[in-house]
């Protein structure tokens, strides 16, 4: 393939994209008790991409945990943002359920302008009007999923 030929492009051109709701982390702010709550900007939904599954044989050499489910989200054009020190990343919301951004293990953003998203199942999906994409205070440890 030739640099800057935009494979992610030539795919979507012939397979189905898919709708994510993307919320880019804003910061985080202090509750009560004194624990960090991260805060996102309104959902935006992504309607240039596609969704795949991750292969369990992936999972080990992406530092992945086999308890957990994961998605692949290749997306055109968007920097998004994963865990990392002192940032938590954005979330996403696909088929009715929220995704935490874990790793942007294959980024050609700079080169073919999209990247692969990998991003881990953290709970139902969390609507908008709970607070522009709030963690999912359904679940007993901060929001994210055992």
């Amino acid at each position: 393939m030739i640099p800057g030929g935009n494979l992610l492009k030539l795919a979507l051109s012939i397979q189905a994209k898919h709708t994510v709701t993307y919320f880019r982390l804003t910061g985080s702010t202090q509750d009560a008790a004194g624990y960090d709550i991260d805060a996102f900007a309104q959902g935006v939904d992504i309607s240039t991409g596609q969704v795949q599954s991750v292969p369990l044989n992936k999972f080990e050499l992406l530092g992945l945990d086999l308890a957990k489910e994961y998605i692949s989200w290749f997306v055109p054009d968007l920097d998004v943002r994963a865990v990392r020190r002192d940032d938590n990343g954005d979330e996403l919301n696909y088929n009715g359920r929220r995704y935490k951004v874990v790793n942007t293990n294959c980024d050609w953003l700079a080169q073919d302008g999209w990247r692969n998203v990998i991003a881990c199942d953290i709970g139902p999906e969390v609507p908008d009007a709970m607070g522009f994409g709030a963690p999912n205070d359904n679940l007993d440890n901060g929001g994210f999923a055992a």
